[in-house]
């Protein structure tokens, strides 16, 4: 047979009880044919590995995005902890200057001021350079800040302590209640008429009427002398002391703790010093008499 008149018989079957369809083409149509469809094939796989390869990059692309989101979503979180953190530090910047202005120090009042913030807030934008280096500084600012208020608020609190246990030690109120029958400073002597120093004041009240403690303190001395009958000394510490003379009876020991207000012995009129029922009282800061009556807070 020629080869030009060469021809192909191709059979198909459209179904189990179909008769078969006998085809006759030619051999050189039957390969351009076979030629086509392996072309079409390959074009086939091509576009779909092209989809393929489209499909994973969207994937990777909303993955991106989402982290994109995440991301600005924990700058949002991050900014908002930080204002939080900021307020915080400013608030007790402005407690530390109360503080420091009701304890009397010299504070500068501006330092206590705590401004407040305005505007319209936009839409968050991407980080940028300058964004994360302004960040990196907030937050040394912050650290910064909050280090320097601990400072001072435990300067502030040992200051505090101190002054109540100052304020607890002063003597501020009357040991009793009643009338200045002689006051603190130069008068005449009712034993001898002439000018004497007189370094306490004398305060008349029934005899056995309480006497307390006008401070904190320690009982330091307790005795019966001729003059001054019965005594009792407190030291209340920051060089305050106090003494009580011519005593009913006292209610204390050496070396006793007392609290303000609670009792350390009776009026009397014991001691050849007395002209009748009364407390001989006297305060001393750093062991030098002083006016009783200007510790009379009550």
């Amino acid at each position: 047979m020629h080869p030009f008149t060469a021809v192909c018989t191709v059979l198909l079957f459209w179904g189990a009880k179909a008769k078969p369809v006998r085809l006759t083409l030619p051999r050189s149509i039957f390969r351009g044919m076979l030629i086509l469809a392996a072309g079409l094939l390959l074009i086939q796989l091509f576009v779909i590995l092209q989809v393929a390869t489209h499909l994973k990059e969207i994937g990777e692309l909303y993955s991106l995005r989402s982290e994109i989101s995440s991301a600005r979503e924990q700058k949002t979180v991050l900014l908002n902890d930080m204002a939080e953190i900021k307020r915080q530090v400013l608030e007790i910047k402005h407690l530390n200057w109360r503080f420091g202005v009701m304890l009397g120090q010299d504070v500068d009042r501006s330092s206590g001021m705590v401004y407040g913030k305005g505007g319209e807030d936009g839409p968050l934008a991407a980080p940028s350079l300058n964004q994360s280096a302004m960040l990196e500084q907030e937050l040394e600012w912050l650290q910064a800040e909050a280090s320097s208020q601990e400072i001072i608020l435990n300067r502030n609190t040992k200051l505090a302590e101190e002054k109540s246990a100052r304020w607890a030690s002063t003597p501020t109120i009357r040991p009793v209640k009643g009338p200045i029958t002689s006051g603190f400073g130069e008068r005449i002597s009712p034993f001898s008429g002439e000018p004497a120093q007189h370094n306490g004041v004398d305060i008349g009240a029934r005899t056995n009427t309480p006497v307390v403690a006008p401070a904190s303190g320690k009982v330091i001395v307790v005795k019966h002398d001729a003059n001054m009958g019965n005594v009792v000394k407190i030291d209340h510490g920051f060089g305050f002391h106090t003494e009580y003379r011519h005593l009913e009876k006292t209610l204390v020991h050496e070396g006793q703790a007392l609290k303000r207000g609670e009792m350390i012995g009776l009026v009397g009129n014991t001691g050849v010093f007395s002209t009748g029922p009364h407390l001989h009282y006297q305060v001393y800061v750093k062991d030098r008499p002083v006016n009783p009556q200007g510790y009379f807070f009550d």
